[in-house]
């Protein structure tokens, strides 16, 4: 915390008066509260579910369990980046909708998801057709005989976080968009709505209906595909245009452009 304060007050963050605005703002904290609140909301919501998810599994046994976490482990290689990718699509969004460039707003987006499928695309490939050259850390601990059985399960697996992990590309950019333009309520009541339906119908499906593994991870792929089409159609909707963090009147004490420029073309 310290060290990045200190980078902070460096000269060249002078023109965002981060020095003078130490003081208390009731406003601006509540501003904070009410695009902030529901965007962490949604954090703990899906971390939430993907750990009630885990649990259900377990009562599938040690195996199904394992091999879930492990799946999960080895999608954080794609999805991690996907978070930068985000937050520099929230940050492009805000900058261009408080210049009122709804435009290059929609253009920023739009390129961010090209970078990601691609991405994506790539790392699907991998879990595909060299899911072993993937599984060799994990491998390395155990022996041929405890790992075999694992890595049957996990095989299986990452094929359907090849498929998803797409629509995950689509649920990151186009919900970071909508974030960034302050659209975060929406955002929140998404991620809770499609949460609560696929896990369930996976308590369900397990304790009911007799069902396994597969229709645990059918319901999650399905879960992520659908938040994807959803974020979609919100972004495409454009209601998200209209919205401002910073409203007009604001933006207009802040320093002129042509000063902001000098100092961001500063290495």
């Amino acid at each position: 915390m310290i060290c990045y304060a200190a980078i902070m007050m460096r000269p060249r963050y002078r023109p965002y008066r981060l020095a003078s605005g130490w003081r208390w703002n009731a406003a601006l904290l509540s501003r904070l509260w009410t695009f902030g609140a529901p965007g962490g909301l949604q954090w703990l919501v899906e971390c939430g579910s993907f750990t009630l998810f885990i649990t259900l599994v377990g009562g599938l046994g040690k195996i199904n369990q394992a091999g879930t976490m492990l799946a999960f482990n080895v999608n954080s290689v794609a999805w991690v980046p996907m978070m930068g990718m985000g937050l520099a699509v929230s940050t492009m969004v805000g900058q261009q909708l408080g210049a009122n460039r709804p435009d290059m707003a929609a253009r920023a987006t739009w390129t961010a998801l090209l970078l990601a499928m691609a991405y994506m695309c790539t790392m699907s490939l991998f879990y595909v057709s060299v899911p072993g050259l993937i599984l060799m850390g994990h491998a390395a601990g155990m022996s041929p005989e405890q790992f075999e059985p694992l890595r049957d399960v996990i095989v299986v697996l990452l094929r359907f976080v090849a498929v998803y992990c797409l629509f995950d590309a689509m649920n990151v950019v186009f919900m970071s968009a909508i974030r960034g333009a302050g659209d975060t309520r929406f955002v929140f009541w998404t991620s809770l709505g499609t949460s609560l339906l696929p896990l369930s119908l996976a308590w369900l499906g397990i304790h009911y209906l007799g069902q396994g593994l597969l229709w645990c991870w059918t319901l999650i792929t399905l879960w992520v595909c659908s938040a994807g089409l959803i974020y979609l159609a919100r972004f495409l909707q454009g209601t998200w245009r209209t919205m401002r963090v910073i409203e007009p009147e604001v933006a207009r004490e802040l320093p002129p452009q042509a000063e902001e420029d000098r100092w961001a073309a500063r290495p």
